[in-house]
């Protein structure tokens, strides 16, 4: 079972300036590290609808098993109520390493990263999540756990 938690959504100031800015600087920094396949993933990331209702980007942290780019996930806890799992379809379109700031194609065990979350469009079921500034910062335990079964 594949699992990950998710904190919280980033500020949409954030998002803006990461979109139209920041991703721009870092692909500049680190051009002479950036292989074929780590280009992908980025050009991947920059050809996202950023306007659809159905992404958000979340602080999430890994905990159990690697995760990648792609992973599905089925249900639903808040973290303070564990046994209320719900139904959901969402994926993992993007992940973004919060050490460079650039979309990575995986995140290891145990690490932690910023994910844009991908809901079907034609799924009603939404988690609720505050903002937070960053990582460990929703102190209220309505973070999301995210699983697959």
């Amino acid at each position: 079972m594949s699992t990950i938690t998710v904190q919280g959504m980033l500020p949409s100031e954030f998002i803006s300036s990461y979109k139209t800015d920041l991703v721009f600087k870092q692909i500049k920094r680190y051009k002479d590290k950036i292989n074929q396949e780590w280009d992908e993933v980025i050009h991947d990331f920059l050809k996202l609808d950023y306007e659809t209702e159905n992404l958000i980007y979340a602080f999430v942290s890994f905990v159990e098993q690697d995760i990648d780019i792609g992973q599905e996930f089925n249900h639903y806890c808040y973290r303070n109520d564990p046994k209320a799992i719900k139904k959901i379809e969402c994926r993992i379109c993007t992940i973004i390493n919060p050490l460079v700031y650039l979309p990575v194609d995986k995140i290891g065990k145990g690490h932690k990263a910023i994910c844009v979350l991908q809901f079907n469009p034609t799924t009603k079921e939404r988690f609720q999540l505050p903002v937070i500034d960053g990582f460990h910062m929703n102190k209220n335990g309505n973070e999301v756990i995210l699983f697959n079964e």
